[in-house]
């Protein structure tokens, strides 16, 4: 819980972390999933930005940055990084989980009619005719 004793020691070894190792990506993530759960968005976005710049390739770092962006309402900027984490790691069972495509970015496409090639990973698919 926020506050609480647990909570304080747990921010203050992220903190340690960063003291003893600056470029440590996984202490920006800590620190990032320490905040508030609803609010200080700017600031998590902030701190798993500082720690895709020492590690641009770790999937499990563009799925946190998804949720942040998601929390703020930015949903097509989420669904990009959740399609770059399935790239980089297309088994990832974080990723598969997060991939499900948000009711209201369901209910916006459908307004403006079918669109199946635009959703997340299916961009690259080939798409054939039934009975070829």
């Amino acid at each position: 819980m926020l506050g609480s004793p647990l909570h304080q020691s747990a921010v203050e070894a992220a903190e340690r972390a960063l003291a003893l190792d600056p470029d440590c990506p996984q202490a920006f993530v800590a620190l990032s999933l320490l905040k508030p759960g609803f609010g200080a968005y700017a600031e998590k976005i902030s701190l798993v930005d500082q720690a895709l710049q020492r590690t641009p390739n770790d999937p499990a770092l563009h799925v946190a940055r998804a949720a942040w962006l998601y929390g703020v309402g930015r949903i097509s900027d989420a669904l990009s990084e959740l399609q770059f984490a399935a790239h980089l790691d297309p088994l990832g069972p974080a990723v598969e989980s997060l991939r499900a495509e948000p009711p209201s970015h369901r209910k916006a496409r459908s307004k403006r009619g079918s669109a199946s090639s635009k959703r997340p990973g299916r961009a690259g698919r080939i798409r054939r005719s039934p009975g070829t």
